[in-house]
């Protein structure tokens, strides 16, 4: 497991980073206690966080849990009741979701994304980088497999709107601290905003809008990188693209899910 004082340290340098120091929220966001250097999560809640995700698993089969979209399951079968009953996914292989979209979890995502509080990056970083860990998947075994983390992109304007792009970052933290190699290959072309639709909206209205970067190659194994998934959607025309670009595998690797 990844030890919580190195995702701290990994939050301070990027406070200093981004604020020149860490001047932030001094209560835990998830149970109120005062925090060590005002980060936004206590020692205790970080570390719950970061061992639940220990356990999950990106390339390997997890038991109890559905094999397409990874929500736990009530029965013995392989796959969940909607995974059962439609192709969910077309091109994606496996979704690894964390945590459910609690208050807590939707409260923590609107400070990071909305509020701007950047260093939930690093926290981010260092609870999905125990996925990782968990699984042997060091950066020298990404190399030796062809795996890498793809963000997904942003859409047009939203870097020039907002000055970042929370998945970019989110993947920058993890090359730069856990040194876990990121392919940077995609592009989102313009369109209507995913939040606004439901599920058959956003199938449709995201088809075709994701295209490789001209002149890059995809990995052989893909895992696309995104902050929650609702639909599965946009991880799945990730993975179109990816796939047309010569990927022999893409697994969605999501902080959130939303039921």
């Amino acid at each position: 497991m990844i030890p919580v004082y190195r995702i701290l340290n990994s939050v301070r340098r990027t406070a200093v980073r981004f604020f020149g120091a860490a001047v932030l929220p001094e209560l835990c966001f998830c149970c109120g206690k005062r925090t060590e250097n005002g980060l936004p999560l206590c020692r205790n809640c970080l570390a719950v966080r970061t061992a639940r995700a220990g356990k999950r698993r990106l390339l390997s089969a997890e038991e109890g849990r559905c094999r397409v979209c990874g929500r736990e399951l009530v029965s013995a079968a392989e796959a969940c009741p909607d995974c059962r009953e439609e192709a969910v996914f077309e091109f994606l292989d496996k979704i690894c979701a964390l945590f459910p979209y609690s208050a807590e979890h939707s409260g923590m995502l609107s400070a990071w994304k909305t509020a701007g509080i950047r260093l939930y990056s690093g926290i981010f970083a260092g609870i999905l980088a125990a996925v990782f860990r968990a699984e042997g998947l060091t950066a020298e075994v990404c190399r030796e497999r062809r795996l890498a983390l793809v963000p997904v992109p942003p859409r047009p304007g939203k870097i020039r709107q907002a000055g970042w792009d929370q998945i970019r970052e989110l993947c920058a933290v993890l090359r730069r601290e856990y040194r876990l190699p990121v392919s940077d290959c995609l592009v989102r072309d313009a369109g209507i905003q995913q939040k606004h639709l439901g599920r058959a909206g956003r199938r449709l209205n995201i088809k075709g809008r994701i295209r490789m970067k001209r002149g890059r190659c995809p990995p052989e194994i893909a895992v696309v990188v995104d902050d929650i998934v609702t639909t599965g959607a946009t991880l799945d025309s990730c993975a179109e693209a990816l796939k047309s670009g010569g990927s022999r595998r893409v697994i969605g690797l999501t902080l959130f899910f939303d039921d």
